[in-house]
């Protein structure tokens, strides 16, 4: 099938064009040198051709779904385009079976859908083979999944000659392209600003990529993941007079993980993440990204967090939040160093950059506080009018339960009676006869407290001393007295204890019935 200027310029496709499907059809499968637009629900099917399954020399679009060689066999290469490729978004083309090259670019090819290359069959020596302009635009993922030499080959036009002798395939000489503007001499630039993924199925080769011209793997979504059938090289560049060391660069801002067993070739600048994850090694002469050989985050994955001791601290403790995966650091404190320390409770984030890449970790730190509960023991409540048994001794009991020892100095309790009662505190005292309690008087640990405010001697507010605190799961048993002075006979009222805030206020107030008799 043949579109050309002189078969009408523009050919439009949105049903079925199948090419080859019971015979050989000749040299080419379909060849356009017009404009050619493969628009969505659009299917070409191209098999049984000798030497390309689909030509494009001048402009080629594509939104929906080219297989080339799926049964058959198409010859030397599956795509070959001279003119401009536009792969775009819902575009699929998947090459099969083809001798020498799944996909060969002389002219212009931007890609933001899906090109696979080798995912039923063998598909070829190389498997996509670049001359001119290749841009793997965001959105855009490239699949190599089963080639005999090499899956990607970036090689200017004017080395044609100077490669390796194993690398000079050109079984049909009078069709090496001839390209417009400056022809022969021209450089292969790919530009990767999507996914490349090599060898995920079977071995492709000795090679990942060998690149020859200038290489780009830009920008955050680009990512680059070589699997282990890649049986030598990751990424080569071939040996050149020292004429075109000069031009042929591999430059990485991106990502890239392989799992080749052996090494890379010259990788000229790395600003971005490169992870050798099988032991090999990479050569890189520029670097100011990441280079590891640790498992980690891809394409906008954000720095990784790690913590020591843990994200739940007790008060007064410290933790250190450390971020990995980037080269320069900022945190929600301002701080932009890779570890801050934090002891205070709260959500901290930390914005991670390396290369193109930014991205944001967030984490949140507990800081568990102590949690003291009170109670009152107080058996005998009656207070009589006057004489001994207006006069009653109680004892507070203070309850550390949320595993977490108070900070020195830090406790403060008041004791509230009601109206027409007095209480009194000594820090003197060390045990004492509870009311209503039994002949066993009761150790109290008065000395580790000390009045801090006193209202007529009906609420009192005490605090422990400087030094002195409560252990974890501990208790402190304090001692005093209330005497009635003016309460009505007969009056029920509330004797109370409350706790300062302590950060569960739940438990913190405790009070007790006492009648007036």
């Amino acid at each position: 099938m043949q579109n050309s200027v002189t078969t009408g310029k523009l050919f439009t496709n949105s049903g079925q064009i199948i090419i080859g499907a019971n015979t050989t059809v000749g040299i080419i499968g379909l060849a356009n040198s017009a404009r050619f637009d493969n628009n969505p629900g659009g299917v070409i099917s191209i098999n049984g051709t000798s030497w390309y399954g689909l030509e494009n020399s001048y402009i080629f679009n594509n939104a929906a779904q080219i297989s080339i060689g799926a049964t058959v066999e198409v010859g030397f290469v599956g795509f070959y385009n001279l003119g401009s490729l536009d792969n775009s978004a819902g575009g699929i083309i998947s090459i099969d079976r083809t001798s020498k090259f799944g996909m060969w670019n002389t002219g212009l090819v931007n890609n933001a859908a899906r090109i696979t290359i080798g995912r039923v069959a063998q598909a070829a020596y190389w498997g996509l083979y670049n001359q001119t302009t290749f841009n793997n635009n965001p959105g855009g993922v490239i699949a190599i999944d089963r080639t005999t030499n090499l899956a990607l080959k970036n090689e200017d036009n004017r080395t044609i000659g100077l490669s390796d002798p194993s690398d000079d395939i050109y079984p049909y000489p009078d069709r090496i392209p001839q390209l417009a503007g400056p022809g022969i001499d021209t450089y292969a630039e790919f530009t990767n600003k999507g996914q490349i993924i090599i060898g995920a199925i079977e071995q492709v080769g000795l090679n990942g990529i060998r690149n020859v011209g200038n290489f780009y793997n830009t920008g955050c979504d680009a990512y680059i993941e070589s699997y282990g059938n890649v049986s030598h090289y990751f990424v080569r560049r071939a040996n050149r007079p020292d004429e075109y060391h000069n031009y042929t660069q591999f430059n990485n801002s991106g990502f890239i993980i392989e799992y080749a067993p052996c090494c890379s070739g010259l990788i000229t600048n790395n600003s971005g993440v490169i992870r050798n994850l099988n032991g090999g090694y990479f050569d890189v002469a520029n670097n100011t990204g990441i280079l590891t050989t640790t498992p980690g985050g891809g394409p906008n994955a954000g720095p990784i967090l790690t913590v020591n001791p843990s994200l739940t601290i007790s008060q007064g403790q410290t933790t250190t939040l450390t971020a990995s995966e980037a080269v320069s650091y900022r945190w929600s404190t301002g701080q932009t160093t890779a570890s801050i320390s934090v002891s205070t409770a709260g959500t901290y984030s930390v914005t991670g950059t390396v290369g193109d890449c930014s991205g944001t970790a967030t984490t949140m730190v507990t800081v568990r506080t102590p949690d003291l509960s009170p109670t009152l023991t107080l058996p005998q409540a009656n207070f009589a009018a006057s004489g001994p048994e207006a006069t009653r001794n109680f004892t507070i009991n203070l309850y550390e339960v949320g595993h977490v020892p108070t900070a020195s100095g830090t406790v403060v309790i008041t004791l509230t009676a009601p109206t027409g009662y007095s209480l009194a505190f000594s820090n003197t005292l060390t045990s004492l006869l509870v009311s209503g309690g039994g002949n066993t008087p009761i150790a109290v640990q008065n000395s580790k407290f000390h009045v801090t405010n006193n209202i007529g001697n009906q609420q009192l507010t005490l605090t422990i001393n400087s030094g002195e605190g409560i252990g974890a799961d501990s208790q402190l048993i304090l001692g005093f007295s209330m005497t009635r002075t003016s309460a009505n006979s007969g009056s029920l009222s509330n004797i109370t204890v409350n706790v300062a805030n302590d950060g569960n206020p739940t438990n913190n107030v405790y009070a007790r019935i006492i009648t007036g008799l």
